[in-house]
This record gives structure tokens, C-alpha cells and sequence, in this order.
């Protein structure tokens, strides 16, 4: 089978990650750009070396990138995010590239259209769900209501996610719905 490249994206909360699940379970290599991104800043010393120097000890614990203190800086100041994006973000694109050789291979890029990537994939996806269960899947997880609104800031609705997709997944449902919505899609290649 030829190489198809496909981006999954959508609001946080709207559930990449189960249907990442259900495209893996159907036979496509998934990959996370999120797990991509902590590789980088973790295992790359390059990159951490840059980081450091972006944000000293205000980033880091023991001498480590700490995650928790950099997300809590980048979600408040655009100009760090972006710069801390542009130490990342390249190295990211480069492992997923570089893992993604044959077959049907699905990479989660949750700021996909924010950041104009849609061009580097055969076909783009968003994964959605309702407002009210996407805000009580985020309060489940341990973020407060302050800063679920900080991050969708940095991000477009929902529903300009889906307007701008091949196509758009429906997540209201259990893990079996969404499993047989990535298996209709996937026929259809």
C-alpha cells in the first residue's frame, strides 16, 4: 500500500487520543505529536540547551525541562510560546516524517491548522464532541476552568476545525462508534 498521511486534529478534550486508539486498532501507525514534543524536550539536547536559554531556571527543575512550569509561562505569554514553538515544532516534523515510511499513517497535531501544517498531509481530520463534554473531560483531567479557557485561546473552535477537514468524527459516543468511524473512513482510502 502506498504512503497516505493523515492529520488528526481537534480541541483539546475532543479526543485525538481515543480515536488515534481506534485508527491504531484498524492496522495505521498513529503517532502523537504532544509524546513527540516531550521526546524532543526531554531526549534532545540541542533543543534542551535552547530551552534553557529561553527560559533559565524559570523552566526547569534539577536541571531538567520541568513541563507543568514551562506550559504555565507559554499559556500566558504568546511571544514564549511561539518561541518556544519554533525550537520544537521543526524537530517534531522531523520525527514524525522520518517514522511515518509506508501504509497509512495518522499523526495527532492538535494545532494543525493554527499552525498551517494541513499542506505536509494527504488528508486532515477533526475529532469533535460537544462543549459541555469536552469542558467536563478537561475538569476530570485536572485542569480548572481558567485554564482550559488560557489554552483555547491558542486555538480555533471546534467548528472551524471541522469546516476546514476531509472529514470530521463525532465524539459523544463510546470508543466502538468512533472505532467504526475510522473503519468506514479507512475503507474508503
Amino acid at each position: 500500500m502506498k504512503k497516505v498521511l493523515i492529520a488528526l486534529t481537534g480541541s483539546i478534550g475532543a479526543g485525538k487520543s481515543a480515536l488515534g486508539k481506534a485508527f491504531e486498532e484498524c492496522g495505521a501507525c498513529v503517532l502523537d505529536a504532544d509524546k513527540l514534543s516531550k521526546r524532543v524536550l526531554f531526549e534532545d539536547e540541542s533543543a534542551v540547551k535552547e530551552v534553557y536559554a529561553l527560559f533559565k531556571e524559570d523552566g526547569f527543575t534539577d536541571g531538567k525541562p520541568d513541563a507543568k512550569k514551562i506550559a504555565s509561562i507559554v499559556f500566558c505569554d504568546a511571544r514564549k510560546l511561539a518561541l518556544l514553538e519554533n525550537i520544537i515544532h521543526p524537530r517534531v516534523e522531523k520525527l514524525w516524517k522520518d517514522a511515518c515510511k509506508g501504509g497509512v499513517c495518522v499523526v495527532e497535531v492538535p494545532l494543525l491548522f493554527e499552525k498551517n501544517l494541513e499542506k505536509e498531509f494527504d488528508f486532515c481530520i477533526t475529532v469533535f464532541c460537544s462543549e459541555d463534554l469536552r469542558r467536563r473531560r478537561l475538569l476530570k483531567r485536572g485542569l480548572s476552568e481558567r485554564e482550559i479557557d488560557r489554552r483555547d485561546s491558542f486555538q480555533m473552535p471546534q467548528s472551524d476545525k471541522v469546516a476546514r477537514s476531509h472529514a470530521a468524527f463525532f465524539n459523544d459516543g463510546d470508543a466502538s462508534f468512533l472505532k467504526a468511524q475510522a473503519e468506514l473512513f479507512l475503507a474508503r482510502l
